[in-house]
């Protein structure tokens, strides 16, 4: 506990903070860029402002329906949007996706593992 009194007093955690920020923005806007490539007009990002998970709602039945629970064997975890949801609000239209510790790289590769979930389903 030393050590973070000075960190913060001599400004190191608001320089770090300010990195970050650009950071994860990059991140955010390369991963939603890649999205609307690969499903056009057939989703909505939600929760894109801040943070390191966006909401993904599907505007069409066939992608909203795909068996997103199975995706680790295409190389990538997601998280049915209802999961988030208060009880008794039902929603299966959507999906979580995490990207704040995934490097540029892996966000592509990401995307492609997506690509190939959706194409082959």
């Amino acid at each position: 506990m030393k050590a973070l009194g000075p960190f913060i007093q001599d400004g190191q955690l608001d320089r770090h903070v300010h990195a970050m920020k650009k950071v994860y923005r990059k991140r955010r806007a390369l991963l939603k860029d890649r999205l609307h490539d690969i499903l056009r007009d057939e989703l909505s990002i939600l929760g894109d402002e801040a943070g390191m998970h966006i909401l993904v709602q599907f505007h069409s039945k066939r992608l909203a329906l795909l068996p997103w629970e199975d995706t680790a064997s295409y190389g990538f975890l997601v998280e049915r949007s209802a999961e988030y949801r208060w009880s008794g609000q039902l929603d299966e239209t959507g999906i979580v996706l995490g990207y704040g510790n995934l490097s540029t790289g892996k966000i592509e590769e990401g995307v492609r593992c997506i690509q190939k979930f959706v194409a082959e389903r």
